[in-house]
């Protein structure tokens, strides 16, 4: 019914915004460098964080990398949600344009893997 999904979507957008808040994000960026920092590398073991989004995302590499140095932070993420393009020889190929926008224009260390 379209009331229920109008209503989930005011429901998830709200969710989002409490998600991603600056303050919030910052809160939880500093709580995760500091357990890492205390338990996680005296240990020499690695860490893995879930985020809401890719915006989520984009935002915590840049508050972790802050705190840890952005050679002990790296991103992985699914982008297989790309349109299909067919490259010369009939071979497909995907091409995303959150990752172009990543990669080119933010400057992020992303890598292409298929």
């Amino acid at each position: 019914d379209e009331e229920e999904k109008a209503a989930l979507s005011r429901r998830a957008g709200k969710l989002a915004i409490m998600l991603k808040s600056p303050r919030r994000m910052a809160a939880v960026s500093n709580d995760i460098a500091e357990h890492f920092t205390n338990h996680v590398m005296p240990k020499k073991m690695k860490g893995m964080v879930v985020v809401y989004d890719r915006e989520a995302c984009v935002q915590m590499y840049y508050l972790l990398g802050e705190k840890l140095g952005f050679d002990a932070v790296e991103v992985v993420m699914n982008v297989d949600q790309a349109p299909v393009k067919v490259e010369e020889g009939g071979k497909k190929d995907k091409l995303n344009k959150d990752w172009l926008k990543w990669h080119d224009e933010l400057e992020l260390p992303v890598k292409q893997v298929d």
